[in-house]
C-alpha cells in the first residue's frame, strides 16, 4: 500500500483493509474484510516529497483468492524476471 495513508494514523486498530471491492459503499458478493496486525513502512520513506512511499501490511488472517481478489505478480529472477535497480517501477491501486 501506499506509506501516506498511514500518515495521520497512529493506531492501526482502526481501520479495516477491504479486499476485492472498488466501491465501498457498495462492497459486492466477493469482499473480504480484514484487520491489521503489522504496518511497515519504507525505511526512506519521505512525507514531504513522497519518495518511497510504500508500505507492508501484515494482516490478522489470510486473504482467499477468488474471481474477485488475485495475486500480484512480482519480478522473480528464479523465471527469469527481474527488474535492476536503475529503473523505474510504477504501479497503480487504491492506496
Amino acid at each position: 500500500t501506499a506509506a501516506h495513508c498511514f500518515d495521520l494514523l497512529f493506531n492501526t486498530n482502526l481501520v479495516y483493509v477491504v479486499i476485492g471491492a472498488t466501491q465501498l459503499t457498495q462492497p459486492g458478493p466477493g469482499v473480504q474484510v480484514r484487520r491489521i496486525k503489522k504496518l511497515l513502512r519504507h525505511e526512506n520513506y519521505n512525507r514531504s516529497d513522497m519518495s518511497n512511499d510504500i508500505a507492508l501490511l501484515e494482516l490478522r488472517e489470510p486473504v482467499e483468492c477468488s474471481p474477485y481478489i488475485q495475486l500480484a505478480c512480482v519480478a522473480d529472477p528464479i523465471l527469469g524476471v527481474s527488474v535492476s535497480q536503475e529503473h523505474n517501477c510504477w504501479i497503480a491501486g487504491w492506496g
